[in-house]
């Protein structure tokens, strides 16, 4: 072996011939045994050298336990993410939910596609969405088919009664025109006679009651002359026969009177009963156009009544319509990329089931934020401007560190599994990091550097030769404190003694 090692060093003779010499000595010298019997020289060290040796490791030791530091931390669990641009916008690792409670029939992206906000991602058979759907559809077609029908045939009858009721109406009119005659008649010619009648009796009364004065007057005076025989008992009879006569006469006008006064009553009452018959046909002319004007407006009303139902039908549909989209549809919330599945096809979903994960287009230039969670009793002696060894789970911290970071903010109270699965977006993470209970949260900002290949700075080292990516689960380690190593010795020491 030694000679193919010789054999491909540089071809040069006398080279070769050099090291060829150089090798022979030395194992001639190797076994020539008298080396082997030669002692070896040791020379033995003062005491002072040993003392002063001690005294500087004592010596450091004290200096490291006065001037040193011994860091304090406290250990939390976490998660980097890139931090919200805004307050009230979304994480950046997101939940898309059921909108509707049923069976996943179809599945529209897989893991790492990447989609679009409002995008359709899958579909929820709702099959009692679509029977009402149906339903309602039968029932607007029911009622079109209705209205056609019933339109056309309350036209016909509201047309019939219409001219039922102008005949009626023709009727009363030409009635009432012969009542205005008669009343007419009798007011302005039967009883204007009766009245005129009444006038020539009352004069002809007058003229007769004057007479029967006289005739009577001439009685009583010629009744003595027929005792003393001044006239003839046949003179006076025949005045007495006169004045009868006469009276006779009277009570004949007295009586035409009376009958006359009694057909000017009944000519009056008549004329009032005319008058009244023409009232109240009038008002039956009012009724007839009143019921008129009801059947077009009962017509229209039927007819509005079946449209309007038509058209609260029609929004019944509508809305059924757009909560069967609503339902049926898994939208993408946000624009990002698929990161997981959270469901399959045929799996039955309750709304606001989670079905997947996206992880929001966030813009590269935003740094990552570790959102750290610790017990309460750590928690609470976390203040903001802490430093911060943040450990992503993808690195060793023996190798590397850790990422320099700093305290931004804590919460005051321990906080839920709820909250942090809002800001995390995965409630598995968020039940993972809070244990199921609640813990204190603290925002921890990290620092950057553009030149390091991961992106920021370490504590042990340039850090990995990976970029460090967002949704890492990571542990921080906060610096509470940095005590000398001394202060731990005293207490002891204390204990030892008893001093306290």
């Amino acid at each position: 072996m030694e000679q193919e090692q010789l054999s491909k060093e540089a071809p040069n003779p006398q080279t070769n011939h050099a090291r060829l010499t150089f090798r022979a000595k030395a194992l001639e010298n190797i076994s020539s045994s008298e080396v082997f019997r030669q002692r070896l020289a040791v020379r033995s060290l003062t005491p002072w050298f040993a003392l002063s040796v001690l005294g500087i490791i004592v010596f450091s030791i004290l200096l490291w336990s006065i001037f040193g530091k011994i860091p304090v931390t406290v250990e939390g669990q976490g998660i980097l993410l890139r931090r919200r641009e805004a307050p009230g916008q979304p994480p950046e690792i997101s939940n898309f939910v059921a909108s509707g409670e049923g069976r996943i029939n179809q599945l529209l992206v897989l893991e790492g596609d990447s989609v679009q906000a409002g995008q359709v991602l899958g579909m929820i058979d709702q099959p009692d969405l679509k029977l009402q759907l149906r339903n309602k559809n039968r029932e607007l077609k029911e009622l079109i088919s209705q209205q056609d029908a019933l339109a056309d045939l309350e036209g016909k009858s509201t047309n019939l009664t219409q001219n039922a009721i102008s005949i009626k109406k023709d009727t009363i009119k030409a009635e009432i025109k012969s009542l205005q005659e008669r009343a007419s008649f009798i007011k302005n010619t039967k009883l204007k006679s009766l009245q005129v009648q009444r006038q020539g009796l009352n004069s002809q009364l007058s003229r007769i009651q004057e007479l029967v004065n006289l005739q009577e007057n001439k009685v009583s005076r010629t009744e003595p002359l027929v005792k003393e025989g001044a006239i003839s008992e046949a003179s006076f009879i025949q005045i007495k026969e006169e004045a009868i006569k006469t009276e006779n006469t009277l009570s004949q006008i007295n009586s035409d009177v009376e009958k006359v006064d009694v057909d000017i009553a009944t000519t009056e009452e008549e004329y009032q009963n005319t008058i009244d018959r023409i009232a109240n046909l009038a008002a039956q002319i009012n009724e007839l156009d009143s019921q008129f004007i009801n059947v077009d407006l009962q017509d229209r009303t039927r007819n509005e009544e079946r449209k309007l139902k038509i058209q609260s039908i029609k929004g019944e549909i509508s809305l059924l319509e757009l909560t069967l989209r609503q339902r049926s549809q898994i939208i993408s919330p946000y624009s990002g990329i698929i990161l997981d599945m959270l469901a399959s096809e045929g799996q039955v979903v309750q709304v606001g089931t989670p079905i997947g994960q996206i992880q929001l287009n966030k813009s590269p230039s935003i740094p990552l934020t570790a959102v750290m969670y610790f017990t309460p009793g750590d928690g609470k002696k976390v203040i903001p401007g802490m430093k911060v060894s943040v450990t992503p789970d993808t690195v060793k911290r023996e190798e590397y560190g850790g990422i320099k970071g700093q305290v931004f903010s804590v919460t005051p109270y321990p906080v839920s599994e709820q909250s942090a699965q809002e800001y995390t977006g995965d409630k598995t993470i968020a039940e993972a990091l809070t244990e199921k209970g609640r813990k204190i949260e603290a925002i921890i900002q990290l620092e950057t550097d553009a030149n390091a290949p991961s992106g920021y700075v370490w504590t042990a080292s340039k850090g990995p030769s990976f970029r460090i990516t967002s949704g890492s689960i990571a542990a921080g380690y906060v610096t509470l404190e940095e005590n000398p190593p001394i202060t731990y010795v005293i207490p002891i020491l204390r204990k030892w003694t008893g001093l306290y």
